[in-house]
């Protein structure tokens, strides 16, 4: 199987860890997470290795004993000089396949200031093949999202950021070859997994696995990202070992430990915003980005979930 490189690109609480979980199931996968995130970690002054998995609590198998750390700080090093020379040198993504011994990576990433940096230092690349997932839900859902996270920000805030952000990721995703884009709606995955998951893997031209939607069942080795969506793979592993789960930190923050408390192991779809934003809020958002949100309304309801 050739080497592929699948960037999962889209606005924060989008569904961009779910549907990286589910892609880093299929037995040649391999999930990464948000690798643009590795750099802030690793300059961390007190950072170990272990605290770069998300999922392990304690050593991890492949964070402390398989990759290379020192390789990962040249590429994310302050120094331009370095950061260079280790890309002239080698991708990457490169590496990471040697370390997983996968034929598909999934980045987590979801910023356009990453993933086209990577994807055109991967044309010089002629063995990995980059592909771009660019999974979008509606804007009232995630600007609910970050107000819940950030309650000191205000609709008129979330809506006018959430808009400039699609704006710069439908002018990057238009310009991609058709062949290596693939746009997929959350809401959609959440109500219909199996249907999607299997158009992506025919669209990557690999077997689908029915099994992948079983994400949690899976191991996994995730670098920065959700804590919230692998406290659900935590919780799974500790209930096969009989011990008592807790969703609190460091996995999940108190925000959000109800809703994960109560959030079974399958996919849902999560329809929140439609009870816990005002109608204030929903005509500030509609007059401030409702144009650039309208490609994005399904006709799902609460029921469906």
């Amino acid at each position: 199987m050739d080497k592929k490189i699948v960037f999962i690109m889209g606005a924060g609480h989008s569904g961009s860890t779910l549907l990286g979980l589910i892609l880093g199931s299929h037995s040649r996968g391999f999930g990464l997470g948000e690798v643009v995130k590795l750099g802030k970690m690793l300059n961390k002054p007190a950072q170990t290795e272990s605290q770069l998995c998300f999922v392990c609590q304690g050593k991890c198998e492949f964070w402390d004993e398989r990759v290379n750390l020192d390789v990962l700080r040249r590429y994310f090093s302050r120094s331009r000089v370095t950061r260079y020379l280790a890309q002239r040198r080698r991708d990457l993504f490169d590496y990471f396949f040697d370390w997983t011994e996968a034929d598909v990576l999934v980045d987590f990433s979801k910023q356009v200031g990453w993933i086209k940096p990577q994807m055109k230092q991967l044309q010089r690349v002629s063995h990995i093949t980059p592909y771009v997932v660019y999974i979008t839900r509606d804007g009232r859902a995630v600007t609910n999202s970050r107000l819940r996270k950030y309650p000191d920000s205000n609709m008129g805030r979330e809506a006018i950021r959430w808009r400039k952000n699609v704006e710069q990721m439908n002018r990057f995703y238009r310009g991609l070859p058709a062949h290596q884009k693939l746009h997929v709606a959350y809401e959609r995955l959440a109500t219909q997994p199996g249907v999607v998951i299997q158009e992506v893997c025919e669209w990557l031209q690999i077997p689908y696995e029915p099994d992948m939607l079983n994400y949690w069942q899976h191991e996994h080795h995730l670098g920065p990202g959700n804590r919230g969506t692998a406290s659900l793979i935590i919780r799974h592993q500790k209930m096969q070992t009989e011990r008592d789960f807790e969703v609190d930190a460091p996995i999940a923050n108190e925000r959000h430990k109800g809703h994960y408390e109560k959030m079974g192991l399958a996919i849902k779809l999560d329809l929140r915003w439609q009870e816990e934003l005002t109608e204030e809020q929903v005509q500030t958002f509609e007059k401030l980005a409702g144009e650039t949100n309208r490609p994005f309304i399904t006709n799902v309801t609460a029921e469906t979930s």
